[in-house]
This record gives structure tokens, C-alpha cells and sequence, in this order.
């Protein structure tokens, strides 16, 4: 049988485990919107008087 020789590394199991421990790890938040649901929610902003909140969602979103 030939086994391969693996390297342990401590830092590595870590941060693995515990990404959020760690200075330069990111974390993705991901998410999912119906096309559908949008284009209505898009479509009905006028109706709702909510364009500036809608301004203000966008703006923060570019910023992330």
C-alpha cells in the first residue's frame, strides 16, 4: 500500500473550523429573490410612495 504523507497543520484545522476567529476571513451572506417577486416589488414602488426607501437600499447595497 502506498500512503501518502499528509502535513497537519494547526492554524489551517482552525481556521477551518472557526472562520470567524480570523482576521482575514470573509463571510459571504448569499441569497435568493424570485424574478417575478422583484419585477412586482419594482413595479409598485411608485404606488407605495417608498422610492427613496428603495434609493436609500440601493445605495447601501452598491456600498457592500
Amino acid at each position: 500500500m502506498n500512503v501518502q504523507e499528509t502535513k497537519f497543520s494547526s492554524k489551517e484545522f482552525l481556521r477551518r473550523r472557526r472562520p470567524e476567529k480570523f482576521s482575514d476571513s470573509t463571510i459571504r451572506e448569499t441569497g435568493t429573490l424570485d424574478r417575478v417577486v422583484l419585477e412586482h416589488f419594482l413595479s409598485t414602488l411608485n404606488t407605495r410612495n417608498q422610492e427613496l426607501q428603495f434609493e436609500d437600499f440601493a445605495k447601501k447595497y452598491v456600498k457592500k
